[in-house]
């Protein structure tokens, strides 16, 4: 887990809470991919459970330690490389001529990736968002993923409509994937010790999405967007993009009074479909 400088980390050493985690993932016979896989003291528990365990890991002076502990083990690879910027389609469990991969396995299987991937890591806060972005867009590689990340910000992935923590983020995620808390844990679980304490949630992406076929979905998520940007604001204020707002909102049902936040994901892809663009 990244703290606010570059490659600074915090490691999880609480051994009940290493043991929640674990016992939590489903991954046998999946391929992992490890965020953030840092001296490989977790990676050390998932190589077992799992058919093949990718490690990426950004900072280069964790990279020989990985090296050394995972060389004679099959069924890994070390990747360094920053996540956001790694293509998952280059995700091959065999030794690459590639400068990105670093190979740490001595057996060259071709197993591939056929199945959808396992994403598991403890995420860098400040790029939390733009973590949640790049699992959606990579979404045809990855079945689900266990991130541990700032309690707050997994408050908004989780959040319910008209409570404190729903907003864009929470529609965003929620419109590709089932998030689920799976418990919190305490800044002193960590060494160094965060000011913040932590979650580690559940993200698990739909094969069949529960809701309505949106036409535009970046229009969706114009409309989201502009409608959080001024939260504070009636609905009917905050949407300047609607056309003939107040009739447009009554035909839907919708009071023009209402505010972003009380508005749930279904009224925001309602509103997308029928407003003319």
């Amino acid at each position: 887990m990244k703290g606010a400088r570059p490659f600074s980390q915090v490691f999880l050493r609480d051994k009940k809470y290493i043991k929640k985690i674990l016992d939590s993932l489903d991954i046998e016979g999946e391929e992992v991919l490890e965020i953030g896989a840092g001296c490989g003291e977790l990676s050390g528990f998932l190589y077992p459970r799992a058919k093949f365990l990718y490690c990426v890991e950004v900072d280069a002076k964790f990279i020989p330690s990985l090296k050394s502990k995972f060389c004679d083990i099959p069924n890994t690879q070390v990747i360094k490389s920053d996540i956001l910027k790694f293509s998952l389609s280059k995700l091959n469990p065999v030794r690459s001529k590639s400068p990105e991969i670093i190979v740490a396995s001595k057996a060259a299987t071709s197993i591939g990736v056929k199945k959808k991937l396992i994403i598991f890591g403890n995420i860098p806060y400040q790029i939390s968002k733009r973590i949640i972005k790049y699992l959606v867009e990579n979404r045809s590689h990855i079945k689900r993923a266990y991130l541990t990340c700032q309690k707050e910000f997994s408050q908004k992935l989780i959040a319910s409509v008209s409570t404190e923590h729903y907003g864009f983020l929470t529609c965003f995620i929620q419109y590709y994937a089932k998030v689920e808390n799976l418990f919190d844990i305490p800044s002193s679980a960590f060494y160094p010790v965060p000011k913040v304490d932590s979650s580690f949630v559940k993200i698990e992406f739909y094969r069949d999405s529960p809701y309505n076929k949106v036409r535009n979905v970046d229009y969706l998520f114009k409309i989201v967007r502009q409608a959080f940007s001024q939260r504070r604001k009636k609905i009917i204020n905050s949407l300047s993009l609607l056309k003939d707002g107040d009739k447009f909102l009554s035909s839907l049902g919708i009071s023009p009074n209402v505010r972003a936040e009380n508005l749930s994901l279904k009224e925001y892809i309602s509103l997308a479909n029928k407003n003319p663009t």
